[in-house]
């Protein structure tokens, strides 16, 4: 009878030591799969975010080409109406400089 709880307890303590190997293992997955996941959510956040930057950044720079088309447009009206004046008031100005000088 006393071999028996003697197998008994050695059974149990071989089995406690199983047990506990099983879960160390099962910390080590689950602790190298979580590290995988993070790494994997990093990943993609930061692809997110790159993507994100340069869909912003391509919205700025069309914008900015939209703008200065604008202003190039503008600033050629504005020279094209400067010339017509003043090709319309050269005359006058050589007649007025050179009636003053003559004069």
């Amino acid at each position: 009878m006393a071999k028996d709880m003697l197998d008994a307890i050695v059974a149990a303590e071989e089995e406690s030591k199983e047990r506990i190997n099983n879960a160390k293992k099962e910390i080590s997955d689950y602790s190298s799969n979580f590290k995988k996941d993070c790494e994997a959510n990093y990943t993609k956040a930061e692809q997110d975010a790159k993507a994100e930057a340069e869909k912003t950044f391509a919205a700025a720079r069309a914008e900015g080409d939209n703008e200065l088309k604008a202003s190039k447009q503008k600033a050629q009206s504005e020279c094209e109406a400067l010339s017509a004046l003043a090709d319309k008031n050269r005359q006058k100005v050589i007649k007025g400089a050179v009636d003053s000088v003559l004069c």
